[in-house]
């Protein structure tokens, strides 16, 4: 008996840890270890025996959610990295992440399948060309565009640039980010001067406005009342050949609402 107590109580724990986990919220292939307010993922896209691309394949995604609320209306993560092996990879992370919404219906979308389609913001960065962008993506179906492709096929539909016009935007070493030898120090902040659309900024350079955000709204409980909300992801998109592992640091007094789900 006392055996069989152990095991459902196993189990228990178990099922609660992977419903905590919002992402079943991981899509693509790699790994991630780290605490509630540092995690490091690694993505692989280089043809060895532990993490194989098929031939004809030419990239990797990959994102893994940070925290575990929907809750989070402003923040500051740092993001790091080295370069060496990155080649033409992107190194971003993913805000207002949340349950694609149907405006017309009042309710949030499913494909055909059982999928559950997502909505969030994008920030990408490149190393090699030292350029960023930030573009919210719509109906994004993890299953089906987070494999490993053989084209630059986009995910979902990219319907808000905040830059207004082209994909990429030129930034700076020392005003925008640091870079130590192949190293890179990336600082990431996210405010709402105006409830409802996200101020971006990479370390001192304000990037822009969203215009797109604002269907999921906080509550007064977690001082965030019409302002829009979403989780946090990393994202990486590697290149068949080379390999990154990024550490992601996001700064809890800098969080407005909730960056786990368990806070009070």
């Amino acid at each position: 008996m006392k055996k069989l107590l152990a095991v459902i109580a196993a189990a228990a724990v178990a099922l609660t840890l992977v419903g905590c986990d919002l992402l079943a919220n991981k899509a693509g292939e790699g790994e991630g270890e780290g605490t509630k307010d540092e995690y490091t993922i690694t993505v692989d896209a280089t043809d060895s025996a532990k993490t194989p691309l098929a031939d004809g394949k030419v990239y990797r995604r990959f994102m893994k959610q940070l925290g575990s609320s929907e809750q989070v209306a402003e923040f500051t993560t740092t993001i790091s990295f080295d370069a060496s092996d990155l080649g033409n990879s992107v190194v971003g992370l993913a805000f207002d992440f949340n349950k694609a919404w149907d405006e017309t219906e009042g309710k949030a979308k499913t494909d055909s399948a059982t999928e559950k389609l997502r909505d969030f913001y994008l920030f990408g960065f490149m190393a090699s060309e030292t350029k960023a962008y930030v573009e919210h993506y719509s109906d994004v179906n993890f299953k089906d565009e987070f494999d490993a492709s053989e084209a630059e096929k986009s995910i979902g539909t990219s319907d808000d640039n905040v830059f207004g016009g082209g994909n990429w935007k030129a930034v700076k070493a020392g005003t925008d980010y640091t870079k130590e030898g192949n190293v890179y120090t990336l600082v990431i902040s996210v405010k709402q001067s105006t409830p409802g659309q996200y101020d971006v900024y990479l370390g001192n350079t304000k990037l822009g406005t969203t215009k797109k955000a604002g269907n999921y709204k906080g509550t007064k409980l977690n001082k965030t009342e019409n302002f829009a909300v979403g989780g946090l992801t990393t994202y990486v998109n590697v290149n068949k050949g080379n390999k990154v592992s990024v550490t992601y640091t996001t700064d809890k007094e800098s969080v407005t609402g909730k960056f786990y789900a368990d806070e009070e």
